[in-house]
């Protein structure tokens, strides 16, 4: 088991998009064992990607590159949709952008297409135990949380670090897989957020941030 964050929400609370997206103030209390899977973007890259046309939230994925587990953040617009072939995506290990066969360097950040982007994500062309790693990461749903732009725009930070966390709830004692994301702010303050965006397997939650694709 990884890192595990309680919080004074329910699994009803869930099915209401309002709480679907929760911050430090619902967090009870942290476990002190590592996250599974965690990576660091940059300002620079994450605006870069909310700067490509109609894009208006970001979706962090789990993937795979040269056998080590990543995440890859994609851009999204109208919350469902990603953005398609022509568009970057960035890639990231706990130490910060990784570099990826393919990828291009635009004003300063190395950006992903979103072709091999969509590979990444599924471990194609990646050993088998690295993507047996990856599927364990994910719980075999493919994990893909939704963060609205705001999160980005609206905090003064240098980076944020996205963490594989596992929620419990105050009313089941099943553990809900998702993402938190922490930003770092140049003064070493910190503000976290959490994203239940799409809802954690088997919640029951609406259709906002969950893509059929």
């Amino acid at each position: 088991m990884g890192k595990t964050v309680e919080v004074n929400l329910t699994l009803s609370n869930l099915l209401d998009d309002k709480f679907r997206v929760a911050d430090e103030t619902h967090i009870l209390s942290i476990s002190d064992s590592p996250s599974d899977l965690t990576a660091s973007f940059s300002k620079d890259g994450l605006l870069a990607l909310l700067a490509m046309d109609n894009c208006d939230g970001i979706r962090i994925y789990p993937a795979v590159n040269n056998n080590e587990l990543i995440m890859i953040a994609w851009g999204t617009y109208g919350k469902d949709d990603l953005m398609g072939p022509g568009y970057f995506c960035l890639a990231s290990n706990d130490q910060g952008a990784v570099p990826i066969n393919g990828a291009v360097t635009i004003e300063g950040v190395e950006q992903v297409p979103t072709e091999l982007a969509s590979a990444l994500v599924s471990g194609n062309g990646s050993g088998t135990k690295i993507v047996d790693d990856l599927n364990k990461v994910r719980y075999q749903t493919g994990l893909k949380v939704l963060f609205d732009g705001s999160f980005f725009t609206d905090q003064d930070f240098d980076e944020i670090m996205f963490e594989v966390i596992d929620v419990k709830l105050s009313d089941t004692d099943e553990l809900k897989r998702t993402i938190i994301g922490t930003a770092k702010y140049k003064n070493d303050e910190v503000f976290s957020k959490m994203s239940f965006l799409p809802c954690p397997p088997n919640c029951g939650g609406g259709a906002y941030g969950n893509e059929h694709s």
